[in-house]
């Protein structure tokens, strides 16, 4: 018995040609494209929120990663990103900066496409 959707309750008993149909005829959609990528992209990345806004969280992500780093730096003497001990510290520097440096690298490149 094959079970539509990845459930563990089954729809109904499917037939295995007919699961070979539904494959076939999504990979077709898929070749053909029924959608643009570009399209779903340029809605994905078109927002009400502000570009100075943008900005300003991404630049106080970079800000916090550097503050945590130096701070933790200072309080225990621990300047090595690959110490085992301080190892959780860092990975939540090392998230904030890259964030900070993705959502910077976005809204530079939204404002080129304007």
């Amino acid at each position: 018995m094959y079970y539509l959707g990845g459930g563990t309750k089954p729809i109904g008993r499917i037939p295995f040609y007919r699961l070979l149909q539904l494959s076939l005829a999504v990979r077709r959609c898929q070749r053909k494209g029924f959608y643009r990528l570009s399209t779903l992209a340029a809605a994905m990345a078109e927002s009400a929120f502000p570009r100075k806004a943008k900005t300003a969280i991404s630049l106080l992500l970079i800000i916090g990663g550097v503050l945590m780093y130096v701070g933790w730096g200072i309080m225990y003497g621990s300047w090595n990103i690959f110490t085992p001990e301080h190892m959780g510290v860092y990975v939540i520097v090392v998230t904030l900066l890259a964030f900070g440096v993705l959502g910077l690298l976005l809204v530079s490149r939204q404002s080129r496409q304007k």
